[in-house]
């Protein structure tokens, strides 16, 4: 029931507000990473002449906000009656529930934020996880909305500020998250990952020598695919800068459209970066070599979010197959197989990577 209080108050006096204010409260003590009790200033809004800051907290499915009005004499002329119930609600609501129930109950309204790795054309990748979403909701019972950046450095910034409940990104961006903020790995998506070189099919190339003088396309230079890449050209005697020059798009798709008129000889990137690709374009490449498989794409969870927490989404995860409507759709649609559980082993084969991904990503921002 919508609760509403028509009384002025003092300033010190509490008063009950709307339930309305209950998602927004809720949602930004749980951001703030303080119990909401704390939660002050947590918005203004203008009443009359003067600005008001409240700061609010919950209990139970009520909120409750503390006023101080800097301009208003209202407020001087306030009822000392609606004061001192709002304030014996207040302590009755805190013997009853607890700090820590109250926090528990805040975060528990909070949606899930998962972050998906930008490595596709965006709209695609919302679209290929829908299903994924869909099937957490209903799984955890609990709000899941979607978001990703525009470009890798984005993504990894957002990460690092904990914008993401749980983001799928790749293992050597994941690893760096794991050293630097303490996201948990919770599942790897299959299969691994196929690192290949494609060129027109027009105009094909009958090796990596081919190259020479020529200019390679990549739409994600922080990949594992690029930097693998980039080291198996050095192996066959290709120097960038020297030998071949190196171009960047935004996407894939770009990537293609650049093959295809004649703007480079070649692009790297991944088998499903390639299946991504709209079929018409594939139709008119082929692949010249495959020169690198990599782990899969993983999923990671925040540090924030509880332990318990952690382990019934790992949980959800392991179980997200074609068992389910949501899995097979999911399934179908990214082309693949499932998730499998990760190992600190397959983390720490990362470690050689750390430095070089973290310097690409900085100087992309």
């Amino acid at each position: 029931r919508r609760v509403r209080s028509r009384a002025r108050v003092s300033n010190r006096g509490w008063r009950l507000a709307s339930v309305s204010h209950w998602p927004h409260a809720c949602a930004r003590a749980s951001e703030l990473d303080v119990s909401p009790v704390h939660s002050w200033a947590i918005h203004r809004h203008r009443i009359g002449e003067g600005t008001t800051r409240f700061g609010e907290f919950a209990c139970g499915r009520l909120v409750f906000q503390r006023s101080f009005k800097t301009n208003d004499r209202d407020n001087r002329r306030s009822s000392k009656m609606t004061g001192s119930i709002a304030r014996r609600a207040f302590s009755l609501a805190l013997l009853s529930s607890g700090f820590p129930a109250m926090r528990a109950m805040a975060q528990a309204q909070r949606p899930l934020e998962l972050g998906l790795l930008p490595n596709i054309n965006v709209r695609t990748l919302v679209a290929h996880y829908r299903p994924m979403r869909d099937y957490l909701e209903r799984v955890l019972r609990r709000a899941v909305q979607v978001s990703s950046a525009p470009d890798w450095s984005a993504f990894h910034r957002r990460a690092l500020v904990y914008e993401y409940d749980l983001m799928v990104t790749a293992i050597h961006v994941g690893r760096l998250a794991q050293l630097d903020r303490n996201y948990q790995p919770l599942a790897q998506l299959l299969p691994d990952i196929d690192c290949i070189m494609i060129c027109p099919a027009a105009r094909p190339l009958k090796s990596v020598a081919d190259l020479r003088g020529k200019a390679v396309v990549m739409s994600n230079p922080q990949s594992l695919v690029a930097i693998y890449g980039l080291r198996w050209l050095g192996e066959n005697g290709l120097r960038e800068g020297t030998d071949f020059t190196r171009l960047q798009t935004a996407t894939d798709d770009s990537a293609s459209s650049l093959l295809l008129r004649g703007g480079a000889a070649a692009a790297l990137l991944s088998s499903s970066e390639f299946l991504a690709i709209a079929q018409e374009a594939r139709l008119q490449l082929q692949v010249v070599s495959r020169f690198a498989r990599v782990p899969g794409f993983i999923v990671m969870g925040s540090p924030r979010l509880t332990a318990d927490e952690l382990q019934t989404i790992r949980s959800a995860l392991l179980d997200f197959d074609s068992r389910s409507t949501e899995g097979q759709a999911f399934l179908s649609l990214t082309g693949l197989q499932g998730l499998r559980g990760i190992t600190p082993e397959t983390m720490a084969a990362m470690d050689p990577y750390v430095e070089a991904t973290r310097a690409l990503l900085v100087d992309a921002s």
